[in-house]
């Protein structure tokens, strides 16, 4: 029985792989391209029993768009990117300012009508995603850089229907700290012109892509390849969308100034940061095992810059392979935090949010939305923005009625950690928020 499932898992997992634009066999995973096996699709359904393949027809859905090519898809805007692939080197330093022909993205015929109709149903890009079966199972792959050259192109003309919007605002967080109540705001306040893209993978692949080797990753091609995504992200054929904004996954911020020099000068949009009682974000992240594994890839495996921030802080005298677990998630936050000051005190267009202050507090998470461009000057705006609020904004209670959370007292290894990093660096962004 054991063996009958794992067959039949590769063999989906092939197919599957062969349905997103590969035709060798490569399976496309969250961290790249899994280099097994290659396979034909003839191999693929020679491996299958006699009676095997009525039962993998009928766990894959027919794809819709089957037998259509896929390139006038994209380009009239019915589908939209959802993924991409960065190999070892893509973004390597060269003679030429242009990034590679091995950059690959996926296609889908996303539709974010759920997230307009109930933010909180759907706040996240792999969730509005995951409800769609022909993004789960048929996405078709490109080269990014052709595909976008194709794109400008198509929407170029006056009278084109397509196009792309513009970035309204940027929202960075610490995690536990209530960004998802914020972007799902956005989209509640005016639903037809709003879209949220909320830590899409595109954004988070990218955005790492340079972390760990960065003397052998440009950050001009970085900036270039985001800028790119994000034309593709925006990319619509509803007339009535205008507004488009960005939720970067927290360790996304320590990339927060590459983000930012994806955008012309002229059009830079504002960002705010939410954050949280130090105590409290750590002692959440540590209650959840999938939080607080998600932190700890640092030890083995750090960022650049969260290399430095604790070479910096520690004075040389802490490596992150001896720290312990609260350390280290307390020093991968801290360095978030750091990013976005120093992010702020080069820019004007940067705001700090705390979760009891600005979120809790009604008329201040009204200012909050208005600094990202939201009129909330209209009853019917607050409204909306009123019973999206009342709501949790993300995981598995999300939709259900939201009331405060229940705080739970720092243990000492908590405490001892963040009075390492994090509570020194949210102390800071409290000097910060007092000259507001």
């Amino acid at each position: 029985m054991k063996s009958n499932t794992r067959l039949l898992l590769t063999i989906s997992a092939a197919i599957a792989s062969i349905s997103q634009g590969f035709d060798d066999g490569r399976i496309m995973t969250e961290e790249g391209v899994d280099d097994g096996p290659i396979m034909t699709e003839e191999e693929i359904l020679a491996m299958m029993p006699d009676d095997g393949g009525h039962l993998i027809e009928s766990q894959i859905s027919p794809d819709p768009y089957d037998g259509q090519d896929p390139r006038p898809l994209i380009l009239d805007g019915t589908f939209s990117l959802v993924n991409i692939y960065i190999p070892p080197g893509a973004l390597k330093p060269g003679e030429t300012d242009t990034y590679g022909e091995n950059i690959r993205a996926d296609f889908c015929a996303m539709d974010y009508s759920e997230q307009k109709k109930d933010p909180s149903s759907a706040p996240m890009h792999r969730d509005i995603m995951g409800k769609i079966k022909q993004c789960t199972e048929h996405r078709t792959s490109f080269q990014l850089a052709d595909i976008v050259a194709k794109a400008r192109e198509f929407d170029s003309p006056a009278n084109a229907a397509t196009r792309s919007m513009d970035v309204k605002g940027i929202v960075y967080h610490l995690p536990k700290s209530g960004s998802s109540v914020i972007s799902n705001a956005l989209v509640a306040a005016s639903p037809s012109t709003t879209r949220v893209i909320s830590e899409s993978n595109v954004l988070t692949i990218i955005l790492r892509a340079c972390r760990t080797a960065p003397v052998d990753c440009s950050k001009v091609l970085q900036s270039k390849v985001l800028a790119d995504a994000i034309y593709m992200l925006g990319r619509t054929n509803d007339p009535q969308e205008e507004n488009l904004y960005l939720r970067v996954d927290p360790e996304g911020a320590l990339e927060m100034d590459v983000l930012h020099d994806a955008f012309e000068e002229a059009k830079k949009p504002n960002w705010v940061f939410v954050e949280r009682n130090a105590d409290e974000v750590l002692s959440k992240v540590l209650e959840g095992t999938a939080d607080s594994r998600y932190y700890m890839r640092s030890k083995k495996n750090p960022p650049a810059a969260l290399t430095q921030y604790v070479h910096v802080v520690s004075g040389n005298t802490v490596t992150l392979t001896e720290a312990s677990d609260e350390e280290v998630i307390s020093a991968t936050l801290g360095a978030i935090v750091n990013k976005a000051l120093k992010e702020n005190a080069a820019s004007d267009r940067g705001k700090f949010v705390d979760y009891e202050d600005d979120i809790l507090n009604t008329e201040n998470f009204y200012k909050v939305l208005e600094f990202l461009g939201v009129d909330m000057e209209d009853s019917a705006v607050r409204e909306a923005v009123d019973a999206e609020k009342a709501k949790r904004g993300n995981g598995v209670l999300s939709g259900q009625a939201w009331s405060l959370d229940t705080v739970t007292a720092a243990s000492t290894k908590v405490a001892s950690a963040n009075g390492l990093y994090l509570t020194h660096e949210i102390e800071r962004v409290q000097d910060v928020r007092r000259r507001y």
